[in-house]
């Protein structure tokens, strides 16, 4: 039976973007069984698709060919690549998309260089590698084809990875950048619970939140449900991470914010909570 694939990328749904790339894989994998982990990644964003990613992989519980076009850099010198991490196969640009997904399926052991002719479509266009040379590969590869037969063995250590701001304390303020925005509006944030615990900002803690230069108050609870509607929440999300939220409502939209925007967080504050009117 053919490996899975899962698919992410930066097309959208309203072109046919993503149909032809489904397409491919299927030409070059009869029955393969493709999986769509997102295609909202914000355009020409990596940093978005590298988080959106690597939260996803680790909830694919079999092996899995992994699928990821954000390339802002398709047609130039830039590498395709494939990369073996455990069990499974990614296959994508080589612009930091990766690595990030790689690391939490324990690392990468191997990679190579997909420049082999054979394997892709006739005519490779240079702005569609999507259609025409990843997800062929894509296809071949759930189909048993060796990763070593798409082009030159690399040295795992010379892909690229993206440079990402974490957590920072500083006089009793947490700043962190906005990892991800979802569709309800809540914003994830690049921090994990251990760093809000370690300024003693533990559920039901009073906080202040600054965005854009303002002040907003808000508590860490436990659940969306723990929100009254239009009252400000620091919660941890379904990947593990730190998110902003409003209680029935879009947290992004109320506070303004969008991704990689910085969000502070104030703890050990007296605040009056605000909710929407």
């Amino acid at each position: 039976m053919p490996s899975l694939v899962t698919f992410l990328s930066d097309y959208g749904l309203g072109d046919p973007f993503v149909g032809l790339c489904r397409a491919a894989l299927l030409a070059a994998c009869p029955g393969v069984e493709v999986i769509d982990l997102s295609h909202a990644v914000a355009p020409q964003d990596v940093g978005h698709g590298a988080a959106r990613l690597a939260d996803a992989v680790r909830f694919v519980d079999q092996p899995a060919v992994h699928l990821a076009v954000v390339d802002p850099g398709v047609g130039t010198g830039r590498r395709a690549v494939v990369v073996a991490a455990g069990d499974d196969l990614f296959v994508g640009p080589d612009n930091g998309l990766l690595l990030e997904a790689v690391d939490v399926i324990g690392g990468a052991s191997r990679a190579w260089s997909i420049e082999a002719p054979s394997l892709l479509h006739a005519q490779v266009s240079r702005t569609f590698h999507g259609r025409d040379l990843f997800a062929p590969v894509a296809g071949r590869l759930a189909g048993g084809l060796e990763p070593a037969e798409v082009g030159p063995e690399i040295a795992p250590d010379s892909l690229v990875r993206l440079r990402r701001p974490g957590p920072s304390q500083s006089l009793g303020y947490l700043d962190v950048p906005i990892r991800d925005i979802d569709r309800f509006g809540n914003c994830q944030l690049a921090c994990r619970p251990s760093a809000l615990e370690e300024v003693a900002i533990v559920p039901g803690t009073p906080v202040a939140i600054h965005a854009r230069g303002v002040e907003w108050g808000a508590r860490r609870v436990a659940t969306f449900a723990d929100l009254a509607p239009g009252e400000v929440g620091l919660l941890e999300d379904a990947f593990g991470w730190i998110a902003v939220v409003l209680g029935n409502a879009d947290a992004a939209l109320r506070l303004g914010v969008g991704l990689h925007e910085p969000i502070t967080i104030e703890g050990h504050v007296e605040v009056d909570l605000d909710t929407a009117d």
